[in-house]
């Protein structure tokens, strides 16, 4: 009998996602939090074994790899690859338009070998994907204390070049999902850390998504494309130089690949 209930309930699913873009968009997502948590359920006792390593989130990645092929989606990495399989430290900077974006990260993540990620601190109090974050050794940072986060900023600098770990982070500090904005205004975090520690910017230039459409509601099969940009090195300059160059670059690249 359960089994016919469960039947009877599946049977519209097909015609729903093939007629109905909203529902799609909602299935997606749910499919892709659903996912995600999971994931995050089983890595924290695996984590456990070694607190706050960022080896970690090598195996997160690939529990999170194959969820890009089940929501019908493919990622291409072009430009200077051969600089994801450097071993120093560096920081990496990304545009950041959906919570999807997370998916091209993991793609390429196990290339970058040692790598942690800059997350606002709300993000440890989601749940289950919350605590493996930090499990993984994520840095959290409090956007409300300016000062408490340069400190702590300033800590992880001071660290990354000893331990050859790469930083990734989304400067733009949240998710940009207007089609009509190239990107938003970066914050200075990041250019903080790499010129205190004289660390290389990697920009990495995510495509537009055409293939999603949060504000309308459309999430299609599509493939996304993800840009290596050459090294930025600090050198002589100050934050507000660094972060131009850098943001010029990345638009530049973005511009290119519309």
């Amino acid at each position: 009998m359960l089994a016919w209930v469960v039947a009877i309930l599946l049977l519209p699913i097909p015609y729903l996602y093939d007629n109905f873009p909203q529902f799609r968009f909602r299935l997606k997502f749910s499919v892709y939090y659903l996912w995600l948590t999971l994931a995050s359920f089983f890595m924290i006792p695996l984590s456990l074994l070694r607190p706050g390593s960022v080896v970690n989130a090598r195996l997160g990645s690939a529990l999170m790899r194959p969820l890009s092929t089940l929501l019908g989606l493919g990622w291409e990495v072009e430009g200077e690859v051969h600089l994801l399989d450097r071993e120093e430290a560096c920081v990496i900077l990304a545009n950041h338009q959906s919570s999807i974006d997370l998916l091209g990260m993991f793609h390429i993540w196990s290339k970058l070998s040692r790598v942690t990620a800059i997350a606002k601190q709300s993000l440890m109090y989601y749940g289950s994907f919350g605590l493996t974050a930090y499990l993984c050794g994520t840095v959290f940072v409090d956007r409300k204390d300016p000062k408490l986060a340069a400190v702590k900023l300033n800590c992880v600098a001071q660290t990354l070049k000893v331990d050859k770990v790469k930083l990734w982070v989304f400067p733009e500090g949240t998710r940009n999902s207007d089609k009509e904005v190239e990107m938003l205004p970066f914050k200075k975090g990041a250019f903080h850390v790499a010129i205190s520690a004289n660390l290389p910017i990697l920009p990495i230039v995510i495509s537009r998504h055409h293939f999603l459409d949060e504000r309308n509601g459309i999430f299609l099969p599509g493939s996304g494309k993800m840009t290596v940009l050459p090294l930025i090195w600090p050198e002589e300059k100050d934050v507000e130089q660094l972060m131009e160059e850098v943001r010029g670059a990345m638009l530049t690249q973005l511009r290119s690949g519309q």
